[in-house]
């Protein structure tokens, strides 16, 4: 007699990948985090953005970082869920190029 296997399914690998979103106010960057391997359900979880080993910020999925300050270097880390495993961005590396609420304020003319 053979026996059913109740053991819930192993998480299949996820890629998340890492983009610096266009924006002149902030540095923007959103993960996008899908299954490895076509089709499935949606992931849920979060993704926290690093500057190194410093935490940026933590985010649900789907959401974007702003940054406040200029970044040297950013990745995001998916932290999994029972359907997929946890993954790790592509690195992007700065000079990033300055958004508007950094750059000098224009100087008033004495007339």
């Amino acid at each position: 007699m053979a026996t059913a296997d109740l053991r819930a399914p192993k998480p299949k690998p996820s890629t998340t990948t890492l983009s610096k979103v266009p924006d002149p106010l902030y540095h923007t960057f959103r993960a996008d985090v899908q299954a490895q391997q076509g089709g499935g359900p949606v992931p849920t979880g979060s993704v926290t953005f690093k500057d190194g080993t410093v935490t940026l910020a933590t985010t649900p999925l789907g959401g974007s970082y702003d940054a406040t300050t200029v970044p040297k270097t950013v990745t995001a880390t998916y932290s999994g869920d029972d359907k997929y495993q946890p993954s790790t961005s592509n690195t992007l590396t700065g000079p990033f190029a300055a958004a508007a609420a950094e750059e000098e304020a224009p100087r008033r003319r004495d007339r």
